[in-house]
C-alpha cells in the first residue's frame, strides 16, 4: 500500500500563494504609500533635472513607468559640486532604467518568497545597481574617485531611514 505524503501538494500551493500574497500585498502597500507621500513633494527643477523635494526622504529614485529623482532638503543646502554630483547619480539610476530593473526582481521574489536565494540575489543586485551607477558617474562626468566616495558617505550618513523596495537604494 501506497502512504499518504505528511504534506499534501494543495497545502504546499496554499502557503506558497498565500507567502506570495503577503509579500505582494507588501510591495503593493509600500508603493501606495510612496506615492501619497510623493503627491505632496514640491517639483523643482535643479541642475537641470525636474526634481522632487522632500523633507524626510532621498536622495532616490523612484517608479517603474515614470520614475522620479527625490532629493531631500538638506541636499538643496549642499555645495554645488556635490549637489551636481548627487544629481547626476539619480540621472544616471533613472536613465539606464535601474527601477526596472529592481521591480522586476522583485517580482520574481514575490513570486517564489521563500527562496533565500532570491532574497540574496536581490540584495545583490540592488548593491550591484549601485555599484554600476557609481561607475557611469565617476567615469562620465570625470569626478574624483575619492571624493565622490566621500561625498556617498557623507550622504550615506544623513540618508532616511524609510526606503520604498520599489526605489533604488539612495545614493
Amino acid at each position: 500500500t501506497r502512504e499518504a505524503p505528511i504534506v499534501s501538494d494543495r497545502v504546499l500551493g496554499s502557503a506558497w500563494l498565500a507567502a506570495s500574497a503577503v509579500v505582494a500585498l507588501w510591495l503593493v502597500a509600500t508603493q501606495r504609500r510612496l506615492r501619497r507621500r510623493l503627491r505632496v513633494y514640491p517639483a523643482r527643477i535643479v541642475d537641470g533635472e525636474r526634481v522632487l523635494v522632500s523633507s524626510d526622504f532621498g536622495p532616490a529614485v523612484v517608479g517603474v513607468v515614470r520614475p522620479q529623482i527625490v532629493l531631500p532638503e538638506w541636499a538643496l543646502a549642499m555645495r554645488d559640486t556635490d549637489r551636481r554630483i548627487i544629481v547626476a547619480h539619480e540621472t544616471e539610476h533613472r536613465q539606464a532604467r535601474d527601477p526596472l530593473l529592481a521591480a522586476v526582481a522583485l517580482i520574481a521574489v514575490a513570486a517564489l518568497p521563500w527562496n533565500a536565494a532570491l532574497w540574496w540575489q536581490l540584495r545583490r543586485l540592488r548593491l550591484a545597481i549601485e555599484i554600476d551607477c557609481d561607475r557611469r558617474v565617476v567615469s562620465r562626468h570625470g569626478h574624483d574617485p575619492h571624493a565622490y566616495g566621500m561625498l556617498l558617505l557623507a550622504t550615506r550618513e544623513r540618508e532616511s531611514r524609510f526606503t520604498p523596495a520599489p526605489a533604488t537604494s539612495p545614493v
